[in-house]
């Protein structure tokens, strides 16, 4: 079956959720009959990893559609809980700073802690404002904005934004974005992000060089690598 992760991070993190229903005095199943917390979070990684309905995801495990809903709903929440106990997507400190930029400079890439951009989760089409969710390709999504490291982990995730916002507004309206500007979050030794054209200049996010014309061999290079 396709989980998306390997047996030994499922129990790593059927631990972690465990752990964090202790620590918080959680009373995690409420739906009867009471279905086993590692098969929760089995139908939570199923329908997360794969293009399923709920009625197939409910048939699969032999639930009901309703309570394959419950449980989503309920997981999803649960593992927001068990990210602030563990801090497992947080933004880097000065050390792990230091061994990110030091990874990306490999490629001759100075400074950079992270890479940031924006893709589309396609949804349903809303009953209300339906157009605003409607994106440049033509079909209806809400926005997730990531910053990853050179390992492709994330460090920073912000989403629930209409489909229609432009890449750079979307970082604009982003925690993230409001954390950078009140110094929340600290960039160590001249640190920045980088982003493909979509983005502008701005405070700690190097984007690449617009092609007007005159570019130098050099800069016609490192845009092909944004």
């Amino acid at each position: 079956m396709h989980f998306r992760m390997s047996p030994n991070t499922f129990e790593d993190l059927l631990q972690k959720i465990n752990n964090t229903v202790v620590a918080n005095n959680l009373n995690h199943n409420s739906t009867y009959p009471k279905i086993p917390i590692d098969k929760e979070l089995m139908i939570t990684l199923w329908y997360l990893s794969n293009m399923e309905s709920f009625r197939s995801v409910a048939d699969r495990f032999g639930i009901s559609k309703s309570t394959c809903w419950e449980v989503l709903y309920r997981m999803c929440n649960l593992l927001l809980k068990v990210n602030m106990h563990y801090n497992i997507i947080s933004w880097p400190n000065r050390e792990r700073q230091v061994e990110i930029s030091n990874n990306f400079n490999i490629n001759n890439f100075a400074g950079i802690i992270g890479c940031i951009d924006g893709s589309h989760i396609k949804i349903v089409a809303p009953k209300n404002n339906r157009n605003s969710y409607v994106n440049r390709k033509n079909f209806h999504s809400v926005l997730l904005q990531g910053v990853c490291d050179h390992k492709m982990l994330f460090t920073d995730v912000y989403t629930g934004e209409v489909g229609s916002l432009h890449d750079y507004t979307l970082y604009r309206r982003s925690e993230l974005y409001l954390a950078i500007q009140t110094q929340q979050i600290r960039f160590f030794d001249g640190t920045h992000l980088v982003g493909d054209l979509a983005y502008k200049l701005h405070r700690n996010l190097m984007v690449g060089f617009k092609d007007n014309g005159h570019l130098t061999l050099r800069q016609k290079k490192t845009l092909m690598l944004f």
